[in-house]
């Protein structure tokens, strides 16, 4: 990787390997301007991948609209992170304030451990950045 984000990207990926090992699918970045796959499995196709995350973006999108009084609750406060679960894999979201989601992926056997993720990105950056190039 040599864009700016590479760095952030490299923290982040060290983390979700740690926390998932090899059950880790992918991690994907997306939003209103960009959407990119910042990291594939090996024996994940590209091609396939790439047409996943459009959907997937187009889910959040679509949710995200629909269910904006909700992401920001008087009582519950601000959303944090949203997991969607598939047969073949267990889809995790972790929010920004704008509406750009930095997700990963699980093979649905692996245990998510949502918070301890969204917790570790709170405490190393402050808060839950808005993508991958403004982490450290």
């Amino acid at each position: 990787m040599t864009d700016p984000s590479a760095a952030g990207a490299e923290r982040l990926l060290e983390v979700l390997r740690e926390e998932y090992g090899d059950t880790l699918r992918s991690v994907v970045e997306y939003g209103p301007s960009r959407k990119r796959i910042v990291y594939l499995r090996d024996d994940i196709d590209r091609q396939a991948a790439s047409g996943r995350l459009v959907r997937l973006d187009q889910l959040y999108q679509a949710e995200r609209l629909n269910n904006d009084p909700v992401m920001n609750d008087p009582e519950l406060d601000r959303l944090h992170a949203s997991i969607y679960v598939f047969d073949g894999a267990t889809v995790v979201h972790v929010v920004d304030r704008g509406g750009a989601v930095l997700g990963f992926s699980v093979d649905t056997a692996a245990p998510v451990a949502v918070g301890s993720v969204t917790r570790y990105l709170r405490e190393a950056f402050g808060e839950v950045p808005d993508s991958l190039a403004d982490l450290p």
